[in-house]
């Protein structure tokens, strides 16, 4: 049995295992410039946008605007035209809609523990929270009459 040691040529190994440690490393480092760029700029995420300057005359106009909205869901859902679970989906969706015309803020996409955790929409979220049990219980245990008054107290008290 002849042993012997001998210096293999530089480029016998596959070329795939150079590349893929190529972009390995070219992954890792934009993944650490990307969390210390979102650290450093943190506040640049996580603040709201910038709401709309409205004159106390366009808010009031904005808030008559979906008070009237909300007073014709009651009478149709009075008049039986609307079942419980579609009155509450548009209660939710008027409040969301009223908020984020106001605010700026996209409140439409946000999830229920989004609207917990945001700054300054604990009234949205509380009645957010009204709306979800009947909107997606197969049966509901809440009232009609007071899902309408957490409704028009978000868009009543709302700045």
């Amino acid at each position: 049995m002849k042993i012997s040691v001998e210096v293999e040529n530089a480029y016998s190994f596959p070329v795939i295992d150079l590349v893929t440690g190529i972009i390995l490393i070219a992954a890792a480092v934009f993944f650490l410039t990307y969390f210390i760029y979102r650290i450093r700029n943190k506040d640049k995420f996580d603040a709201p946008p910038k709401a709309r300057e409205y004159t106390p005359s366009q808010r009031e106009k904005i808030r008559n605007k979906y008070l009237n909205s909300l007073y014709k869901i009651q009478v149709n859902y009075s008049n039986g035209k609307l079942t419980e679970r579609e009155l509450n989906e548009k209660l939710s969706r008027m409040c969301r809609g009223y908020v984020q015309e106001i605010s700026g803020r996209e409140t439409s996409k946000m999830t229920l523990s989004e609207l917990r955790r945001a700054s300054g929409l604990i009234g949205l979220s509380k009645a957010i929270a009204l709306f979800y049990q009947p909107e997606f219980a197969p049966v509901s245990r809440s009232s009609a009459q007071y899902n309408i008054g957490a409704a028009r107290e978000v868009i009543s008290k709302w700045i």
